[in-house]
């Protein structure tokens, strides 16, 4: 499907290279995900191993820098939670059926076995307490290595957690992922606007690790609820504007209207992490001392099965 192009190079072979969906030693199995990149399943024909390819169109201008982006990241990232670059290629060439020509950039990463969390939300809907504290904690830890790197991630969200085959957690898709360097992001509206930090949506200067607190916050209200806490997060929004206003017991009375009971520990984590001043937002290292994470989590065994019934509705 792709090829190497040079100016050396007969068109008609590579329509024979397009045939055999074919980039270098990677045989290409299908599409995953619906992403602003094509992400496809290959076969690692040398090692009989599953990958994933993602696709970055390059035109004079577009996607250069998020493939950049992106490359640099992976590079530094090497922990169990959070998902691995294997290899990358630039300038592969794929001619479609009408014959035109397009360019690309690729890189070859881990695949996810057990797919995304999102996936789970969407069929199987909330996770039960000890459940959502497994999965969790993960996330944190993944998190807490990529800021160790010097990274912010800008894009956490349900659809970038991922699962390999032992329903590990596995931190991904950081095309939006910027290098921090002591100093506040300068105004760009950044990420998925349901976990936008207000701070964002407000065109302020922000800070990578709060935003990605924010947004973390976001997450375990989902996981907990199978609901998103509120549309975003700006002042005129029917539940956040109680967040901003501090008003916590009006935020939480509301969710419980939609039946949304959350065990008081977790409230008050979760009411923290949605802090609308960043500065009062906990570290990483505060999350994971709080009271709700010294709580009761499921052993190995459990989860497995946990995730394995799961993973059949899916």
């Amino acid at each position: 499907m792709f090829t190497t192009v040079n100016q050396s190079v007969d068109p008609a072979n590579m329509r024979l290279e397009a045939k055999s969906k074919k980039i270098g030693k990677y045989v290409l199995l299908g599409t995953l995900g619906k992403g602003k990149f094509k992400v496809k399943k290959a076969l690692d024909v040398t090692s009989s191993k599953l990958v994933a390819l993602k696709l970055f169109r390059k035109s004079e201008y577009e996607h250069k820098p998020n493939y950049e982006q992106e490359k640099c990241a992976y590079s530094k990232l090497k922990h169990k939670n959070t998902l691995r670059m294997l290899d990358s290629f630039e300038d592969f060439y794929y001619i479609n059926t009408e014959g035109t020509m397009k360019r690309f950039n690729v890189l070859v990463l881990e695949y996810a076995t057990k797919g995304d969390l999102f996936s789970y939300i969407e069929k199987t809907k909330a996770f039960d307490e000890r459940t959502t504290r497994n999965i969790f904690s993960q996330a944190v830890e993944g998190l807490q290595h990529v800021h160790d790197q010097g990274y912010a991630h800008l894009d956490l969200k349900l659809e970038n957690i991922y699962f390999d085959q032992d329903y590990s957690v596995k931190i991904a898709d950081f095309d939006l992922a910027r290098p921090m360097t002591g100093k506040d992001f300068n105004p760009r509206r950044i990420g998925s606007v349901n976990y936008m930090a207000p701070e964002i949506l407000e065109d302020k200067n922000f800070n990578g690790v709060k935003v990605d607190t924010f947004a973390l916050g976001v997450l375990l209200f989902c996981l907990a609820s199978s609901k998103l806490p509120f549309v975003s997060a700006k002042g005129n929004d029917p539940w956040f504007k109680y967040i901003k206003n501090q008003d916590y017991e009006t935020f939480w009375d509301l969710h419980e209207r939609r039946g949304i009971r959350f065990p008081t520990a977790l409230k008050n984590l979760i009411t923290a992490m949605l802090s609308y001043d960043p500065q009062r937002r906990p570290t990483l290292a505060a999350i994971k001392n709080s009271a709700w994470m010294k709580g009761e989590y499921l052993t190995p065994n459990e989860y497995r099965d946990e995730m394995d019934r799961r993973f059949s509705q899916i």
